[in-house]
């Protein structure tokens, strides 16, 4: 085959798959959702914007994204840090941990049913404990922070999971040396937290948070098993549209609703999140008042000696240090407060290539 064309042969199962399961549904229902019987209108849009349960469907919605998705990436950054740090029983540990993505939304919110309900266990608990005389009713319309408490903590035991998968496979990608060369300059396990695995677990937690947001604006099962009619969402009110009332052309701009809702916080994702295009390595970056010098990709060669008033460099003493192989962070200046006996160096880019060193060292240039 020509090598040309075997690219475009091998997407093509892919393309053809989105054309038949994504682009042709799109068109049909945004068809529906703009069309009427004089054409094109936007009649249906209106419709769903004056019904009296939007705003409140969007505020549901709106609260349960924000108050689920902080919580859930807090719990999955934890829990693959505890992961990556386990040398015995991590299988076990993270496969007990990934159990609920076995579970469907509607038993997931069927398990927590039977938590809250009137004759669950927590009432049992509660009335065991002395603490009620009879069964409280907390999935009703007496109490809302009740119902918004369980679908939240349903959601987050059911889809941190996700979340959690995705990071430890970024951890696991970050080398080891990173931990080495952090420990080896003092670093303390806060510090190579927020300096280290945060900065180079950018791509997962983009892909993590994107993946999440979407699912989160989808939430339905666990809502309709949870809460009913008492916390209405926009899925709920779209399945209402559709099965319900048998509006399928108010139904299509529901979901064309929660299409651009989607879209418009994962643009957002992907911008606060973004990672910076063409990563190289740079073996050795030194600054002072005087003299720059930055080596070519590749593998460090002997620097020439600077002439500065910077402590510590040769022209005050017999050595001038430079550091190889550091990975991108958002500052431009070396951290002094980090590394207190390392100053004037710039940060390299992230390193990617086997040509860099194999550890990160601190090499000392003498005089001539």
């Amino acid at each position: 085959m020509n090598a040309r064309l075997l690219p475009y042969f091998l997407i093509l199962p892919v393309t053809l798959f989105l054309c038949v399961f994504f682009l042709y549904p799109f068109v049909l229902v945004s068809q529906q959702a703009f069309g009427s019987d004089t054409g094109f209108s936007l009649e249906n849009f209106q419709e769903v914007v004056s019904y009296w349960k939007f705003p409140i469907s969007i505020r549901n919605t709106l609260l349960l994204v924000a108050a689920v998705v902080p919580v859930q990436l807090a719990l999955a950054l934890l829990m693959a840090t505890m992961v990556n740090r386990m040398e015995k029983g991590r299988d076990i540990i993270l496969y007990i941990w990934t159990i609920p993505l076995g579970i469907s939304d509607l038993a997931a919110g069927i398990i927590w049913l039977a938590i809250f309900e009137q004759s669950g266990f927590l009432n049992s608990m509660m009335s065991g404990l002395g603490l009620i005389d009879r069964p409280v009713n907390f999935l009703s319309y007496q109490h809302p922070g009740i119902v918004f408490l369980a679908i939240a903590l349903a959601e987050i035991w059911r889809a941190t999971a996700i979340m959690l998968v995705i990071l430890v496979a970024g951890i696991g990608l970050i080398p080891k040396e990173y931990y080495e060369a952090a420990e080896v300059f003092g670093a303390s396990p806060w510090k190579r937290f927020w300096r280290i695995i945060l900065p180079l677990l950018r791509p997962s937690l983009q892909t993590a948070l994107v993946l999440r947001v979407i699912l989160a604006f989808e939430v339905f099962a666990v809502v309709v098993a949870l809460g009913g009619t008492l916390f209405p969402v926009l899925m709920s009110e779209t399945y209402a549209y559709q099965f319900d009332l048998f509006n399928s052309g108010a139904a299509a701009a529901m979901a064309l609703i929660i299409l651009v809702i989607s879209i418009g916080f994962t643009l957002i994702i992907l911008r606060i999140l973004r990672v910076p295009k063409g990563a190289s390595i740079w073996a050795t970056q030194l600054l002072c008042p005087r003299a720059r010098i930055r080596s070519k990709p590749g593998p460090p060669s002997i620097l020439p000696p600077l002439c500065c008033s910077v402590p510590g460099c040769w022209c005050r003493s017999t050595f001038c240090w430079s550091i190889a192989c550091l990975p991108r962070m958002p500052w431009t200046r070396f951290p002094s407060h980090l590394f207190p006996n390392l100053t004037w160096a710039a940060w390299p880019s992230l390193p990617g290539s086997r040509a860099c060193w194999p550890r990160w060292k601190i090499r000392s240039w003498r005089r001539g």
